[in-house]
């Protein structure tokens, strides 16, 4: 890659900045993903109207664009390294959590829990 203007090794500096953008794009992501399934799995496992309530919740955030929401939060909390992390955690755990309620919900329907449910176990169980 060779060196720039100011004899300084583009490489190391290419090096340097990535080691950065992925601390940034694995914490969002895991916190994402934590998020995202843990509000799926409530949602599909409670059922009902919690789950009606949490999913109508989810189609109203995904209804917005994230991009203003990210643009204005930004805005408002600064560019520093945690709120980048935070806002992009923060829009990006929905479709996770759609994901982990469709699997909740077919896992309930499979025939070892409708069993374990006629044998008389409780949900917890």
């Amino acid at each position: 890659m060779g060196t720039d203007q100011f004899g300084r090794d583009v490489f190391t500096r290419v090096l340097f900045g990535g080691r950065i953008s992925l601390l940034i794009g694995t914490i969002a992501v895991l916190l994402s993903i934590s998020l995202g399934a843990l509000y799926g799995a409530v949602s599909g496992f409670v059922g009902g109207a919690c789950d009606n309530v949490l999913m109508r919740f989810v189609d109203l955030v995904l209804a917005f664009p994230l991009i203003f929401f990210s643009v204005t939060a930004l805005a408002l909390f600064g560019s520093n390294l945690t709120a980048l992390i935070l806002i992009l955690a923060l829009t990006g755990w929905m479709d996770v959590a759609r994901l982990v309620r469709a699997e909740v919900l077919s896992l309930k329907e499979r025939a070892f829990i409708l069993k374990a449910r006629a044998a008389g176990l409780n949900k917890s169980r």
